[in-house]
Formats: structure tokens, sequence, C-alpha cells
């Protein structure tokens, strides 16, 4: 059997319900138990959504990545890249050989730095991310339909940001 796609009208939470508590012990009493429990179900929605477009999450945000990028500042660097997607250089490295063997990123020798590559889009790649997009637009919807979700991003950023120094993504624990 196969399973039925979410839309905007399904609540992105499983049918049994854990109760937020605002004090006590335990997890549920944890704001960080709750931001893992909504990025990990926000994480595998994606997935999800983007499998049947040959990408996974991170290739996503790599590939986007570029192609924002390209579009406000000129062709990125592989670092300028990893530094948007939250990923190290040695995982950033990889996602841009497999984009590339997919057809999706290509790069050329930057002109004065001779060991800087500068990304960009192929037409393929420019399709995929116009694709993916479409459900990036329903799973945020789904997600964060009906929050603030402009106050929400300004908190997230700080928090993300009081973190900041830790580790980047692939510096210890599995991006994927």
């Amino acid at each position: 059997m196969t399973a039925r796609p979410l839309t905007s009208g399904d609540p992105p939470a499983r049918t049994a319900v854990a109760t937020v508590r605002d004090s006590g012990p335990g997890p549920h009493a944890n704001t960080g138990h709750w931001l893992r429990q909504a990025a990990l179900r926000w994480h595998r929605e994606l997935g999800r959504r983007l499998r049947p477009l040959g990408l996974t999450p991170t290739q996503f945000f790599v590939l986007s990545g570029t192609g924002w990028l390209h579009a406000t500042t000129g062709p990125p660097t592989q670092q300028e890249v990893a530094d948007l997607a939250g990923t190290d250089r040695m995982m950033t490295s990889k996602v841009v050989a497999t984009l590339e063997r997919l057809g999706f990123l290509a790069h050329t020798i930057d002109e004065h730095h001779g060991r800087l590559k500068r990304l960009h889009q192929t037409p393929a790649g420019r399709d995929v991310t116009i694709a993916a997009l479409v459900h990036i637009q329903e799973i945020e919807q789904i997600f964060f339909g009906g929050l603030d979700s402009i106050a929400l991003r300004h908190q997230l950023a700080a928090v993300t940001q009081r973190g900041e120094g830790s580790h980047a993504v692939g510096d210890g624990d599995s991006a994927e």
C-alpha cells in the first residue's frame, strides 16, 4: 500500500501527541526536546518530498544555496556555499561532486585564485531546484502555517547564533 502524501490540511504530528509541560522533570518540559522533535519531523518530510526528485535535503540546500548566492553575489565558492548550508568543507565537497555527477552543478576555476572553484547550477539544476521549491513551500505551510513565521525565523536565527562556534553539520554528527 502506498502512503498518501501529506497536504496542507494534514497535521505534521503523529496521532499519539505528547503533552507539552511548562514545568517538571522530563523531556517534555525541555525546549530543546521540542526543537529537535520538530526539526527531525521537518527533515524527514523534506527528505520524503525530495526523494522522487533524486535529491537529499543536504543536496537540496547546497544546490539551492549555490543558485541563490550566484543570483545575489555572483558565482560562489564551495566555502561560501558550505557557510550558507551549514555544512563543513569535506561534506560540501562530497555533495558538490555528487551534484556535478548528477548534472545539477558545474564549476569553473576562479580566474584570480587558481585553487578556488566557482559553482553554478546547470539548466537541469535550476529545473530540479524550481521543482523542489514547490515542495518546500508546501512543507512550510504544513509545519509553520498559522504561526508568525517572521517572528519564528528571527527567534530561530537568534538561537542558532547563540550556538555559533560549537560545530557545523558534518563535524561529528551525521547530516543525513
